[in-house]
């Protein structure tokens, strides 16, 4: 990927008005504008969004997680890497659980028998206001 990730407070300041940047978080891409400073705070960042929304940013949250200078196909490499990492994630899960089968059934019967438990606890109450019924009639 060629994307230039901004690393440091030094390159946010040289950062120009209507500078394109992206911001890759959790595998979502949003599209922002530079605009400016915040005028009362210089620890804060105002970025247009696609909408073209003022939106303000901590600069400690711009580092590593904007980039600037990038292309389509390195916007679409990072998503597809992503995702590739949670679907390694997702199989070693599902690895894990298939030597847990057994542990999964016993919970699975624990809840059956509670709710059967309770259910059989429901039909003996509802049966003995139904006969209490029946002896005052």
């Amino acid at each position: 990927m060629n994307m230039k990730p901004i690393l440091n407070y030094e390159q946010i300041k040289e950062l120009k008005v209507d500078e394109p940047l992206i911001e890759c978080y959790a595998g979502v891409v949003n599209y922002y504008r530079f605009l400016c400073f915040h005028p009362r705070n210089t620890n804060y960042v105002i970025l247009l969004n696609h909408c073209e929304e003022p939106v303000r940013f901590y600069y400690h949250n711009i580092i590593d997680r904007f980039y600037k200078d990038y292309s389509q196909r390195d916007i679409i490499t990072y998503r597809k890497d992503y995702c590739q990492r949670k679907i390694g994630e997702f199989n070693q899960a599902l690895a894990e659980l298939d030597g847990n089968d057994d542990i999964n059934e016993k919970c699975r019967q624990t809840i059956i028998d509670k709710t059967a438990d309770k259910n059989v606890f429901k039909d003996s109450r509802q049966s003995k206001i139904f006969l209490r019924s029946n002896e005052t009639t």
